[in-house]
């Protein structure tokens, strides 16, 4: 029945390095044990809080240290929830694709099967 399991999380608010990362988990009827974890962009394995708030209400928390793509699993009654594992990017990527602009004749025009060259630039600031 873990079908019937939805995730709520604001996208709008990107989650910050040392502050608490938050997300509800509806049941929407369903009876049974949610369990989670979170793997980190490094590697580790982070403990998920999961607390009920009310009947068919979940809320779940971690604590990110670093700054990167975490995947957050979910599962409900031992079977993976849908979407599970789920990405959720904390804080900022290592580069700024806004800083980072291409020039050459490759991008402008060419020859299919003919070799050209482009050269990437990146803007410190």
């Amino acid at each position: 029945m873990s079908g019937n399991i939805v995730t709520h999380h604001l996208l709008l608010l990107l989650p910050q390095v040392d502050k608490p990362a938050t997300f509800s988990v509806n049941f929407n009827g369903a009876q049974g044990t949610l369990k989670g974890f979170v793997d980190t962009p490094s590697g580790a394995r982070d403990e998920l809080f999961i607390q009920e708030v009310d009947n068919d209400l979940n809320s779940c928390r971690f604590l990110p240290h670093e700054n990167g793509v975490y995947y957050v699993h979910l599962k409900f009654n031992d079977a993976h929830i849908p979407n599970s594992p789920f990405a959720m990017l904390v804080g900022k990527l290592g580069a700024d694709p806004a800083l980072v602009v291409a020039q050459g004749d490759g991008l402008q025009s060419g020859i299919s099967g003919a070799r050209t060259q482009s050269l990437p630039i990146k803007h410190h600031q």
